[in-house]
């Protein structure tokens, strides 16, 4: 039987009591019971088994073993700048990146954009990582950071050794053909815009950097659909 994941930020070996929501979720809705064993990681790529000691209204308490370092899971460490998408669209997105090993998400705020980040967005785009980490097993929690103007992101172009700019562009070549027979690169930056495209300013400003423009397949597609199959064609299989 797999054993439940449980987020605990600071891990340490020894006995603890949970984080407050963690605890509750563990009480209320998995229905523990002391003797229970969890895995808990920190989102870092620290693990650790653990055996429920005690449940209350008060907490829930914890006896946790030795602390094991996993590696990052996928060869290459992607960071997804990316338009927003509407509504429940964008737990989707952060969900299913999350899933697939994406290492960062930076909301993108284009010339275009229309949908804006509300009060609280980080934290529950956070919350949305942890929970998609606790599915799919990561040790490694996404990154997601606060919303950034077009042009403070490709003022990091240098620091990745890949800048890519989804298009449905002519010149667009395929992901694959810039992999292929190739070692990957350790790092990536995926821009992803907004369902009204980019402006003619924002692909030439990203052309000046080195900005490769790649297509995602024959169609037009929503900005979620977009970013999966981005970052499911970069890391995928690596």
């Amino acid at each position: 039987m797999r054993r439940h994941r449980v987020y605990m930020p600071d891990l340490q070996p020894g006995r603890h009591a949970l984080p407050a929501a963690e605890a509750d979720h563990l009480r209320r809705v998995l229905r523990s019971k002391p003797g229970d064993a969890v895995t808990l990681f920190d989102g870092a790529g620290g693990e650790a088994d653990a055996v429920v000691e005690a449940l209350s209204r008060e907490g829930v308490r914890v006896a946790v073993g030795q602390i094991v370092s996993r590696p990052f899971e996928c060869l290459i460490r992607v960071t997804l700048a990316t338009a927003l998408p509407r509504g429940p669209r964008q737990s989707t997105l952060i969900e299913k990146c999350t899933e697939l090993g994406v290492w960062a998400i930076w909301p993108l705020v284009c010339e275009r954009s229309v949908v804006r980040a509300g009060d609280g967005s980080v934290a529950k785009w956070q919350r949305t990582v942890i929970e998609a980490c606790k599915q799919c097993g990561r040790a490694w929690a996404t990154r997601v950071e606060r919303p950034r103007p077009f042009d403070e992101v490709i003022a990091t172009a240098g620091e990745f050794d890949l800048v890519m700019m989804a298009d449905v562009c002519e010149e667009a070549v395929a992901i694959a053909d810039l992999t292929e027979g190739r070692p990957p690169p350790r790092s990536a930056l995926m821009l992803i815009g907004p369902e009204g495209g980019w402006s003619a300013g924002e692909t030439e400003v990203a052309g000046r950097i080195g900005a490769i423009t790649v297509r995602l397949g024959p169609h037009v597609m929503r900005i979620e659909t977009a970013a999966i199959a981005a970052i499911a064609l970069l890391i995928g299989g690596r």
